[in-house]
């Protein structure tokens, strides 16, 4: 039999070492700073990774609560000297109140940024941490993990859901946009061509000059717009229809207005830049038209309704083909399976393997471009095929894909 105790203390033990999840030991504590480093280790609660390289070390070099000098100055670095770092270095919002979320991004690349969860409650005033050693360094796991967790984000996105802004570059206003892109319910697209990506550049929401504008261009440069600032908007219940014209026909967005008035403090202009990068989906939920349509933009050639791209490696291997062209045998591209995809492998270098569900077409070995597109030629028994491949979009190594053509893009 068990007694609740044990249970208890089971219990505790997992808990324990799910606090560890996130860093592993490093180089020896500093003396005098052994309690510091135990409030740090009870203050982090999680972290996420987005866009570092699982290649490098990263660790904790300077963390100060309250300080009348630095306020709540946040450093990590990494093994090549790079800063990822709060900015602002102001006192974080309602940290009084329990764990928050604080972003330190790299001063070099917005695109390349730590999250932190930390309950700054369980932390002493004044500087915390302050030291160029090692010694609470990140996990490797938490950048495979975050890795992991992006590329199912691209997958869900894909096949679900009128925007992909969870993929887009850091912003300086990102916490405006994470209060009303989900007020964009659905999208639906009645064109005589669909060309993505299209770009959201301007939203606004009851501004005195610009009214309910909405503008999105597509991959020419063309310019879809409501009409007269939002006034043929219709109302649909809680949402708003709007349609947008443009030169190839419209895209219809529905909008629930009222969730993003219900947001405080939110400006009028949400958006007004072509920089903005929010993004439409071809996930389509207003009309009957291509459900499909993105993978024009992400994965132009692969099929990733019937492929399983369970991986990092396959996702990468599906954006990396450009085109396929059969030039001689009897068989259809839309039946071709890649069977075998290699990367820099010690044995095998750059390769490809073509299949079809039953049968092996031809292969391709050699060496792949690392400044561009790589053409190349696969070649077997009664079998050719033309690809244009990308080879740099491929940052995993070794044998990427080696198995049953039905586990394959396609």
């Amino acid at each position: 039999m068990r007694s609740d105790y044990d249970l208890h203390a089971k219990v505790g033990r997992l808990s324990d070492g799910s606090k560890r999840l996130w860093y592993v030991d490093g180089k020896p504590i500093p003396a005098g700073w052994e309690d510091k480093f135990k409030q740090i280790i009870n203050a982090i609660k999680q972290v996420q990774a987005f866009g570092l390289s699982p290649n490098r070390s990263y660790f904790i070099s300077i963390l100060t609560n309250n300080d009348a000098t630095h306020q709540d100055r946040f450093f990590i670095k990494d093994d090549e000297g790079s800063i990822y770092q709060r900015s602002p270095e102001t006192t974080v919002p309602d940290k009084d109140k329990g764990p928050v979320w604080v972003r330190l991004t790299k001063s070099s690349d917005y695109n390349q940024y730590l999250e932190v969860l930390i309950d700054y409650r369980v932390i002493d005033d004044g500087i915390i941490w302050n030291t160029t050693e090692p010694s609470i360094t990140l996990s490797t796991d938490v950048i495979l993990q975050s890795q992991q967790i992006k590329d199912l984000d691209i997958v869900t996105d894909t096949l679900s859901g009128p925007l992909l802004y969870k993929h887009s570059k850091y912003l300086k206003d990102e916490r405006w946009m994470n209060c009303w892109v989900g007020a964009i319910k659905a999208v639906g697209y009645d064109l005589v061509d669909i060309q993505h990506p299209y770009q959201i550049g301007v939203f606004t929401v009851d501004d005195p000059v610009f009214k309910n504008t909405v503008s999105v261009k597509d991959a020419n440069g063309n310019t879809y717009t409501n009409l007269s600032a939002g006034t043929y908007d219709v109302q649909e219940g809680n949402l708003t229809r709007v349609i947008l014209y443009g030169p190839g026909g419209k895209i219809t967005l529905m909008v629930d207005y009222g969730a993003i008035r219900s947001v405080a403090h939110l400006p009028s202009v949400l958006i007004n830049s072509w920089d903005s990068d929010v993004f439409l989906s071809g996930s389509e939920g207003c009309n009957s038209g291509s459900r499909e349509a993105l993978q024009a933009f992400r994965m132009p050639i692969i099929d990733i309704t019937k492929s399983t791209l369970r991986t990092i490696g396959i996702t990468q291997v599906g954006e990396a083909v450009l085109s396929c062209t059969v030039e001689f045998g009897d068989v259809n591209v839309e039946d071709i399976h890649i069977q075998v995809f290699t990367r820099k492998d010690p044995s095998h270098g750059d390769s490809i393997w073509l299949s079809t569900k039953s049968k092996a077409l031809g292969m391709w070995k050699g060496t792949a471009s690392e400044t561009g597109i790589t053409t190349l030629t696969v070649s077997g028994h009664s079998f050719t095929a033309k690809m244009d491949i990308d080879f740099r979009r491929v940052t995993e190594t070794g044998t990427i894909i080696n198995g049953l053509p039905e586990a394959s893009p396609r």
